[in-house]
């Protein structure tokens, strides 16, 4: 009783309903398609298409948070949560590639600066 309860809320806990936009803006991506991938097994979970180093990913309703990463031509693989709210892909100073915008993705780049 005690652990299916547990096992109902963390379930309702990880499925999440406000969706999520993902906003890329990286000078030198290549035109072309632009892929995010479950970070456990590489499973393609979206896909889009780059143009002018811009691309978007939008999704309303509900979906399951996970760690992807996203992979196109020129920028290897970049590491996020997908979490409801904005996300926004950059060009750091350093010329890392990373994530921001939202809770996780922000204290992820934060341990990242460590």
């Amino acid at each position: 009783p005690m652990k299916t309860l547990a096992l109902l809320l963390l379930g309702t806990a990880l499925t999440l309903s406000a969706g999520y936009r993902i906003e890329g803006s990286i000078p030198g991506l290549a035109d072309g398609p632009v892929r995010l991938h479950q970070a456990f097994d590489g499973v393609v979970v979206a896909e889009t298409t780059a143009a002018g180093g811009r691309f978007v990913f939008s999704h309303e309703g509900d979906f399951l948070g996970n760690k992807v990463y996203l992979s196109g031509g020129g920028i290897g693989r970049v590491e996020l949560y997908l979490e409801p709210g904005t996300i926004r892909i950059a060009r750091g100073p350093d010329g890392s590639v990373a994530a921001s915008g939202t809770p996780s993705n922000d204290a992820f780049g934060r341990y990242l600066a460590e």
